[in-house]
C-alpha cells in the first residue's frame, strides 16, 4: 500500500473527505502493455488543450444562448484577450491540469503537498470562487487537505484538471491510481459530488485508453453512474436552472439515470436535451442543499 493509499483511509476513518468509499479503491488496474501505443495519452491532452480553447471564448453561455449566437462551434471564436482574432488560448482548466502533469512529471509521482503549493503560488487566470477559496487558505497556512471548500463546491474544477493523474500509473497499474485521484481532486473541491466525478472520469479514460473504437452510445451514462452513484452517497442536488429546476431532487447520478440516460436511448437532439438539463460550472448545473 503506498503512502497515498494509507492517507486515503484515515481520511475516510477521520471523515476528512467527502466521499463514500466504494469497492472502486480495491480494484486492481492493469498496466498499460509494452504495445500500448503511449501517444494516445498525448493525444487525450492535447484534446483537453484544444477544447478548453474553442469552448472559453463562450463558456458563460448556456446551449441556446450559444447556438443562436455561433451555430456549431468548430473553429476559434474572436478572442478578447488576443485583440479580438480567431485565436484559442488556454483558460485555468488547461493551465492547472498542465500544472499537474509537470508536478507528476518532477516528482515521478503523486505528492499532493507539491502539488498543492504549485496551485497556490502559481497566478491563476479566471480562477473560480472553489479554488480561489483552497488558494486564500493555503496562503493564510492551511494544510493542503484542510484548504479545499465543502460548501458551494460542486463545480467541475477538479474534473477539468483530473485526467493527468493516471499518467504515472500507465506502466505499473495497481490501485494507487484512486487514492492519488480522489487525493487530487479533494484538494481544491472537497464535495461528494466533485469527487466521484472525478473518479468516475478517470476509471472511463483508463478504459478508453484501450479502444480501438468508440463504445456503444449506452456506455458513457452507464459507466459513470456505476461508478459515481456509490462514491457519491446520499446527497441532495436541486438544479440551478433549466426544464427539470421543480421536478427533481437528488444525487448526479441519479439525474443522470432518470434523464441523460433516457435521452441516449431515445436520440434526443442534444442541443434540446441540453438546453433542457441547463449548463454552467456545476456538475451537471446542480447545486448542494443539504447532504
Amino acid at each position: 500500500m503506498t503512502n497515498n493509499q494509507q492517507l486515503l483511509e484515515r481520511f475516510f476513518s477521520e471523515e476528512v473527505i467527502a466521499l463514500e468509499r466504494s469497492s472502486l479503491f480495491d480494484i486492481e488496474t492493469e498496466g498499460k502493455i509494452p504495445t500500448f501505443d503511449f501517444t494516445k495519452v498525448g493525444g487525450m491532452l492535447l484534446g483537453l488543450a484544444i477544447g478548453d480553447a474553442l469552448g472559453n471564448t463562450s463558456e458563460s453561455l448556456i446551449p441556446r444562448s450559444r447556438s443562436e449566437l455561433y451555430g456549431e462551434i468548430n473553429d476559434y471564436l474572436p478572442n478578447k484577450y488576443v485583440e479580438f482574432e480567431k485565436m484559442g488560448t488556454p483558460s485555468d482548466d488547461t493551465r492547472m491540469a498542465f500544472w499537474t502533469l509537470e508536478q507528476l512529471i518532477e516528482d515521478g509521482q503523486f505528492i499532493p503537498e507539491h502539488l498543492a503549493d504549485k496551485f497556490s503560488t502559481e497566478r491563476i487566470f479566471g480562477i473560480g470562487n472553489a479554488v480561489l477559496s483552497f488558494v486564500s487558505s493555503m496562503q493564510r497556512g492551511a494544510k493542503w487537505f484542510e484548504a479545499g471548500p465543502r460548501t458551494n463546491a460542486s463545480g467541475n474544477g477538479a474534473l477539468m484538471r483530473i485526467a493527468p493523474i493516471l499518467v504515472p500509473h500507465l506502466k505499473t497499474g495497481g490501485t494507487g491510481l484512486w487514492a492519488d485521484t480522489a487525493l487530487c481532486a479533494m484538494m481544491t473541491h472537497n464535495d461528494r459530488t466533485s469527487t466521484a466525478s472525478c473518479l468516475a472520469f478517470i476509471a472511463m479514460l483508463w478504459e478508453l485508453l484501450d479502444l480501438v473504437e468508440p463504445p456503444n452510445k449506452t456506455w458513457w451514462v452507464q459507466k459513470f453512474t456505476e461508478i459515481c452513484s456509490p462514491l457519491e452517497g446520499q446527497v441532495k442536488l436541486r438544479p440551478r436552472g433549466g426544464r427539470y429546476i421543480d421536478e427533481f431532487e437528488g444525487s448526479l447520478s441519479e439525474f443522470c439515470v432518470e434523464y441523460v440516460a433516457a435521452a441516449t436511448l431515445e436520440d434526443s437532439d442534444y442541443k434540446i436535451a441540453m438546453n433542457s438539463w441547463y449548463s454552467g460550472a456545476f456538475c451537471w448545473k446542480l447545486y448542494h442543499r443539504y447532504c
